[in-house]
């Protein structure tokens, strides 16, 4: 295998990653929020975002760009950014989107954040 096929497997082999978010859930549950790594792509993507619009929009951003449910599908769309930006716990928010934007250590690769594999 070359070395760029060995650098791609090992990010593939980060595989989808999850978090809770009590204060987002319903009916005594956490909202579970999967997510996949960031690209370096996507990493600039937000950066650029963040020079423009500030640290709070890059937040809302991510959360925009990377959240799923369990079968992948996306959970926010730019139709709720300005309630992200605007009506939403900043703390909570702040939270969650650092939490998927860290990258997975060594031994938690395609472990999810509960440390069960996926």
């Amino acid at each position: 295998m070359s070395l760029i096929e060995r650098m791609k497997a090992h990010f593939t082999d980060i595989g989808v990653r999850h978090l809770e978010a009590p204060e987002w859930g319903e009916e005594g549950k956490p909202l579970v929020i999967y997510f996949s790594p960031l690209t370096l792509a996507e990493k600039q993507k937000l950066q650029t975002i963040g020079e423009r619009d500030g640290y709070v929009a890059r937040l809302a951003d991510a959360l925009i760009m990377k959240a799923m449910d369990a079968e992948g599908k996306k959970l926010y769309t730019v139709a709720d950014k300005h309630a992200l930006r605007n009506q939403v716990d900043p703390d909570v928010l702040a939270r969650v989107v650092l939490e998927m934007m860290s990258s997975p250590g060594v031994d938690e690769m395609g472990k999810g954040s509960s440390g069960t594999s996926e």
